[in-house]
């Protein structure tokens, strides 16, 4: 059934990075968003992806299908900052969660104060989050918390925690029951609640509540807060050592093609200009997309996306004579991947797409879940 209330801001500044959306955003822009959202009462799903999300993503569908819904991405760790700068994607800063969090705190309180409501964390913690919230007096109160305990995203998905949430009529709803259970509550319930911020900070609920103090700012900024979270919670070195293993895997897979795709056809927007062409046939869209998109030309492909807010429809795209595809080309087809899949319309791609562009963004699984026979 299509959801013809579903909007997508297709002027985001997203860009593609293994695979994973990323809004280029600093971290007062992020805060600034969420402040509006919040005052305004409108809807933002807001993601950090770190490594850890990057991998994860790389093989669950499910988890990766909930962080292209966000409405927010912001990139949450040095090494992914540092990749981008190597690749040439524009994200300009580490805009970690609890930075972002820690901006809204000390937010001026006459301008706004945000209602936040507490859901996971360990034993204890939320309520130790809670009342360190309230304590402090800051812009963000804490207006409950609830400890929901173990069991999948469905057994803590019950009517009445939904309800308890719902009551506290909150702006913003912080989750923590692990990054690929806790995307998957909030994919299935956060359209159920009346709350304009969701975001899954698993840590950010433990660092307020004071179980695990966070790294210095100066461990932060040379990539090794990994070293300083290890010594605090030693069963984590299993987890980081087996992301690094798989995102080495991740690169070598991508990152070859990616820089020989790059050098050939990125300076050659002029000579092979992007072009995105629509048509409607047999009751569906067909565009046809070729040449070379960067951001400095993808707008044809920025409109033809932009129709689809206003009239919902399943799509083809014809990717026959597509060269390349930059960072913010690909960062609007995943944002177009998204925006249909939460409108209940289809996408497919022709057959002959050039599958070697998509890999080389880590967007393989673009055409691999979308792609269908066209008739």
């Amino acid at each position: 059934m299509s959801d013809m209330s579903v909007r997508t801001d297709f002027s985001r500044p997203v860009h593609a990075l293994l695979g994973v959306p990323f809004d280029g955003v600093t971290l007062d822009q992020a805060a600034a968003r969420l402040r509006w959202a919040m005052s305004h009462r409108e809807r933002c799903l807001w993601v950090t992806p770190n490594i850890n999300f990057v991998v994860a993503a790389r093989d669950d569908a499910a988890f990766r299908s909930a962080i292209l819904k966000a409405d927010l991405s912001t990139v949450d760790g040095m090494h992914l900052v540092w990749l981008a700068k190597l690749m040439g994607i524009p994200l300009p800063e580490r805009v970690s969660g609890s930075d972002v969090f820690d901006a809204l705190c000390k937010s001026s309180i006459n301008e706004h104060r945000h209602r936040i409501y507490l859901f996971g964390g360990e034993d204890g913690a939320a309520r130790a989050a809670h009342e360190a919230l309230n304590a402090a007096g800051g812009a963000v109160q804490s207006v409950g918390y609830l400890s929901p305990g173990v069991g999948s995203a469905k057994d803590l998905s019950r009517p009445a925690f939904l309800s308890a949430i719902g009551d506290a009529k909150a702006d913003f709803l912080m989750v923590s029951l692990g990054a690929v259970k806790g995307h998957q509550w909030i994919d299935s319930n956060w359209r159920l609640l009346d709350v304009p911020v969701v975001s899954h900070l698993g840590a950010v609920i433990n660092f307020l509540a004071g179980s695990v103090r966070r790294a210095p700012v100066w461990m932060q900024k040379s990539g090794l807060e990994w070293a300083w979270r290890i010594q605090q919670e030693n069963s984590l070195w299993k987890r980081y050592f087996n992301d690094g293993i798989k995102l080495f895997s991740i690169l070598r897979e991508s990152s070859f093609s990616y820089i020989k795709l790059k050098r050939r056809w990125q300076s050659s927007y002029l000579q092979h200009p992007g072009q995105a062409t629509v048509s409607a046939q047999d009751g569906q869209l067909v565009w046809v997309i070729e040449g070379v998109f960067t951001r400095e030309n993808v707008e044809g492909l920025r409109n033809a996306c932009e129709t689809l807010n206003r009239n919902p429809s399943n799509v083809h795209i014809d990717a026959s004579r597509l060269l390349w595809l930059d960072s913010a080309a690909m960062g609007l087809l995943l944002l177009l991947c998204a925006h249909q899949a939460r409108s209940g319309k289809r996408l497919s791609w022709g057959a002959d797409a050039p599958r070697e562009v998509f890999v080389a963004h880590g967007c393989g699984h673009v055409l691999n879940s979308t792609q269908v026979p066209h008739p």
